[in-house]
């Protein structure tokens, strides 16, 4: 086994250690090559997990600022894909190999992640997994590359979410938040094992008394029983969500007009409108809905520039070929949202005719997003 580490800082007090796992490479499932599992349950090969994986770190090396001036200190990358590529960086010397995300990788860095945030309760430790998600009743399964690899005790490698974020506990650091990129699937494979499938890597110790209590809020991709969606090679809609809401969706600025901060609430609602609107635009069935579990209050970044924020427009009536215009910038009905930064726009819709109609609105865009309503043909509402 080798060191998953591929960045850490010399940091002095509260800092930020973090651990991205991105899990596309599954030897027995379908189309993985190794002999295949019994009940394999549709699951094949994905390509957004690992591109998931990457965008999120790449996120943390250039784009991430923590409010209480925690900087990143450690950063620990498993990415199981075919084929394996390196992990390049400014910020990280030499190729930054990613480690396999298989069992034996996942458990030594979960273990040298934790050892982390042990040094200081100030710390903030963050958790992102991209891969195969599935459920049995409230046991939520993170399957790992090396799953199926034991015949008798198939999902034997599977992180075990609610034992392990339990087991976080244990950790010195009273701030920890978990990202899960993940389906929430029911498995009959899980459902199998009543309920021991997979392992909890951190076994919870309750005699450790800490002093004060943990915030550590879980953002899933999706609701217990239902999918998660994205687009090959690219990062998921949940992770190009949370991206985006990082830059400027999920953020506020109630505290100082001047200063744009993300924390778990405005987070979450930024996510959950733009995992939405990626479904509708994809035309699936059912626009995903983003759960936050153990919800806490926690600030976890600072923007550097005023936010930039998704604008949705709505027509009335509904008319088809239709699209609005700002200074500097334009829209037409297909497009992917625009993303404005935050401040006052005129804003005017046109429709084709005979004959063409338009409509104008006047709106401060600010986050989470800005709802454009026009009236076409009838003048601003």
């Amino acid at each position: 086994m080798t060191d998953s580490c591929i960045y850490r800082a010399n940091v002095a007090g509260p800092a930020v250690h973090a651990l991205v796992i991105g899990v596309g490479h599954y030897p027995h499932l379908i189309g993985g090559g190794g002999p295949p599992m019994a009940k394999t349950e549709g699951m094949g090969q994905l390509t957004s997990a690992p591109a998931s994986a990457r965008a999120f770190a790449e996120w943390l090396l250039a784009g991430m600022r923590n409010p209480a001036g925690r900087p990143l200190a450690s950063l620990r990358l498993l990415v199981s894909e075919k084929p394996a590529k390196p992990f390049k960086h400014a910020l990280i010397n030499g190729p930054g190999k990613a480690q396999p995300a298989i069992a034996a990788e996942v458990d030594q860095a979960i273990t040298e992640w934790r050892k982390d945030l042990d040094t200081d309760e100030g710390h903030l430790g963050m958790f992102f997994f991209s891969g195969h998600g599935v459920t049995a009743g409230l046991n939520q399964g993170l399957l790992l590359s090396d799953l199926g690899v034991n015949d008798g005790d198939p999902f034997a490698s599977a992180i075990r979410l609610e034992g392990f974020h339990l087991g976080m506990t244990r950790a010195k650091a009273r701030e920890q938040v978990f990202f899960i990129d993940a389906c929430r699937s029911h498995s009959e494979g899980l459902a199998d094992t009543y309920g021991g499938g997979g392992r909890v890597y951190v076994t919870p110790d309750f005699s450790i008394v800490h002093s004060r209590p943990r915030a550590a809020p879980i953002f899933n991709a999706t609701l217990n029983g239902e999918k998660a969606f994205g687009v090959k090679q690219k990062p998921s809609f949940f992770t190009q969500a949370l991206l985006d809401a990082f830059e400027g969706a999920g953020s506020d600025n109630t505290e100082d007009e001047d200063v744009w901060l993300v924390e778990t609430a405005t987070l979450s609602r930024g996510v959950e409108f733009l995992v939405g609107e990626a479904g509708r635009r994809f035309g699936l069935t059912q626009a995903q809905v983003t759960p936050t579990d153990h919800a806490s209050k926690l600030e976890l970044h600072r923007l550097s520039q005023p936010p930039k924020i998704p604008v949705a427009p709505l027509f009335e009536p509904d008319t088809p070929k239709v699209g609005f215009t700002w200074p500097g910038g334009k829209w037409r009905l297909g497009d992917p949202l625009p993303f404005l930064p935050y401040g006052p726009y005129p804003f005017t819709a046109q429709a084709p005719g005979p004959p063409p109609v338009t409509g104008m609105v006047q709106k401060t865009v600010r986050p989470p997003y800005s709802r454009l309503k026009f009236l076409l043909g009838g003048g601003a509402p």
